[in-house]
């Protein structure tokens, strides 16, 4: 059945934000584009070819919220799982967090030591009610001595059921990734201006005592799809390529014949990770693999993304992220705006 009667679904490229009447900003040095702690609202995909074990302090020291991929070996993870979010299969998640045995010796050391674990199910389809289900019960086992993020989830009505589920951060976003080609090749997809405003408009619809950090997830391939996710009620804006491109992201470097870097940059659901991962059997790529220029250090992307966001935020008279997201208008673009605004 085709839904004709719903409004189009609109991609970051189809809108823009619209400045305030007047704003009480005279410098986007007012405007503190920081979370508590120095957090920005920037996080790294959970890719091998851009953070692991060996660099992901200096992601963290600069801001940005970190997963550590499933590649790691699981020893590795569990080791740093209450330092960082650590990806894990849903089965390994189920094995040490949903079996009560083994729970509750890990439920015991994190409550002795006053430690939190921070988990991150790293998987394609988030909609699965064993999912939910098991993401219940670890919730139900450990409390808040468990930080739990999931997804990726593509429908708004999924976020409810999380919230529900007691889950912390849930990952938006099928298909959006460049690396990504589920969309592409199965015909599932939510663009993502859509599905965060739709997102927003369930929370306002909805009573719930707490919602889950939303972590919009794939597709971000300049600073203003950043900072209109963000406009548009992401907590956090997870980027692969955008931090692949820097020279303290990890993966294979391949210098060329002018002197150019280049970083060999997959999906997560490639071949090349399946094998990374463990696989014996490897299931048809979601995926592709390409490689990209290494154009910035970290800081540099850094600086950069802190300077467009205050900027945005001083059009918009918001003095902090959450007057941001308050006040930030976001409007559709139409065809010939979209030639004026992609120079």
């Amino acid at each position: 059945m085709l839904f004709e009667t719903h409004p189009p679904l609109l991609g970051l490229h189809d809108v823009c934000l619209i400045p305030a009447p007047v704003t009480r900003v005279a410098s986007r040095t007012e405007c503190d584009p920081y979370y508590s702690k120095g957090r920005l609202p920037l996080a790294a995909a959970p890719m091998d070819c851009v953070i692991n074990e060996t660099n992901w302090e200096t992601f963290a020291k600069a801001g940005v919220l970190t997963v550590i991929p499933r590649t790691v070996p699981l020893k590795t993870r569990k080791h740093l799982m209450t330092s960082t979010f650590v990806g894990m299969s849903l089965n390994e998640f189920m094995q040490i967090f949903c079996t009560l045995n083994k729970s509750n010796d890990i439920a015991k050391v994190l409550e002795e030591n006053d430690l939190q674990a921070k988990v991150c199910v790293d998987i394609a389809n988030g909609h699965m009610q064993s999912l939910i289900d098991l993401c219940t019960i670890a919730k139900e086992i450990f409390g808040n001595r468990l930080i739990l993020m999931t997804g990726n989830i593509a429908n708004p009505m999924t976020y409810i059921l999380y919230a529900k589920a007691g889950i912390d951060y849930v990952r938006v976003g099928i298909g959006s990734g460049s690396r990504c080609t589920t969309s592409a090749n199965v015909g599932v997809h939510f663009p993502m201006a859509s599905l965060l405003d739709n997102i927003r408009r369930v929370q306002i619809a909805t009573d719930m005592p707490t919602y889950p950090k939303i972590i919009a997830d794939g597709g971000f391939s300049n600073y203003d799809d950043i900072i209109k996710a963000i406009a548009l009620g992401a907590d956090f804006v997870m980027c692969g390529k955008f931090f692949a491109e820097c020279e303290e992201a990890c993966g294979k470097v391949t210098v060329l014949p002018d002197g150019s870097r280049e970083r060999e940059y997959y999906g997560m659901s490639t071949k090349v990770a399946q094998k990374k991962m463990g696989k014996s059997s490897l299931r048809t790529s979601e995926g592709i693999s390409r490689t990209v220029k290494i154009t910035h250090t970290l800081s540099q992307k850094i600086e950069n993304f802190k300077d467009y966001l205050t900027t945005a935020m001083s059009y918009c008279d918001s003095f902090n992220l959450i007057e941001f997201q308050s006040k930030a208008m976001v409007y559709k673009l139409s065809a010939e705006a979209r030639q004026a605004y992609f120079k």
